[in-house]
């Protein structure tokens, strides 16, 4: 990856991603943090759910660690980032 990150783990189950940024964008709705990042399953069920939703969205395999990584942003503008280990569509 591009940029340093770091993982804030619960015993040893990885819960929040912390990454470095050289940008920082300041407005009305959104201040220094980027996005928040979760592991989750059943990419395919999320996908239909954000179609259905008319949301938008994108989509990308890393094929290093066989992950997807889905990317939106909350109504505020924060993004959120949902990894899929072993799922693509």
């Amino acid at each position: 990856f591009t940029s340093n990150g770091y993982w804030l783990y619960a015993n040893d189950k990885p819960i929040v991603h912390l990454t470095e940024s050289a940008k920082h964008f300041r407005n009305e709705k959104q201040g220094y943090f980027d996005h928040a990042a979760f592991d989750s399953s059943n990419l395919e069920e999320l996908v239909r759910l954000l179609k259905t939703r008319a949301l938008d969205y994108s989509v990308v395999y890393i094929q290093e660690i066989n992950t997807s990584q889905v990317f939106l942003k909350s109504p505020s503008g924060t993004g959120i980032e949902i990894n899929f280990e072993n799922e693509m569509i």
